[in-house]
């Protein structure tokens, strides 16, 4: 096990790769302790699976941008995914949101091309501007009737959709 801490700092900072005992860490799981993923915390990394711990519950923007994972787990106790969170995560092909989240920001997956299925949990309230813009692999995805808003180009360019449901919740496209 080891830990790693972040001071605060105005200066984006970044672990995109690292290694302990020169072997590089591929799995990254942060702890339950953890409350908040700084802005850029994980920026271009090369972790293939990242497992979000119970006590985060706001994934700062572009926080794992670029990234080279094929698995996430949200916890639950996430409530919004800022904006560009996981955008350009290109190998990403396994996506599990957590019950807890509310708002999935701006581009917040957009670029994800190997991504096929999305199951949203029934807290999700609101679906950001370009959320999956360009995840061409999607295939279908479920949107739950929490939502209430679905924001402007949020599948664009997802060209292999073949099936979503808009539930009656939804006020605003």
């Amino acid at each position: 096990w080891c830990r790693v801490l972040f001071e605060d700092s105005t200066t984006p900072m970044s672990a995109q790769d690292v290694y302990i005992d020169n072997v590089l860490v591929k799995d990254l799981v942060i702890p339950n302790d953890t409350s908040y993923i700084n802005s850029y915390a994980f920026y271009n990394s090369k972790f293939t699976s990242v497992t979000i711990g119970n006590g985060v519950s706001y994934i700062d923007n572009n926080a794992f941008r670029n990234s080279k994972m094929t698995t996430v787990v949200i916890s639950d106790e996430v409530v919004e995914i800022g904006f560009n969170a996981f955008d350009y995560c290109t190998n990403l092909q396994t996506l599990t949101i957590g019950d807890g989240v509310q708002h999935i920001g701006e581009y917040a997956f957009a670029f994800c091309s190997s991504l096929e299925s999305i199951a949203l949990p029934d807290s999700v309230t609101t679906i950001g501007n370009n959320a999956f813009n360009a995840c061409i692999a999607l295939k279908n995805i479920n949107i739950p009737d929490s939502v209430t808003t679905i924001c402007g180009d949020a599948f664009y360019v997802c060209y292999n959709l073949t099936s979503i449901t808009i539930p009656n919740s939804v006020i605003s496209i």
